[in-house]
């Protein structure tokens, strides 16, 4: 699975190319890699024996101004 993570997110960062050409595939391939990312790093904070004592995950909902829960 890090292995398919790291060759999309090489292929998505690596060059401007893709952006420039294909935005809409883009877009795509970057929410895939940060949900696969994020999808990774939950597992690892969950595993058993992880040294993780607990995480503080912040979105970007969380810096715009309003009441709190409010989406």
């Amino acid at each position: 699975m890090c292995a398919i993570i790291i060759s999309a997110s090489s292929m998505i960062f690596g060059s401007d190319r893709l952006r420039r050409e294909d935005s809409d595939l883009y877009l795509a391939l970057s929410q895939a890699v940060t949900g696969e990312v994020a999808e990774e790093c939950y597992a690892e904070w969950r595993r058993q024996g992880s040294g993780c004592n607990g995480a503080l995950v912040w979105t970007l909902q969380d810096l715009l101004p309003g009441p709190a829960g409010a989406y």
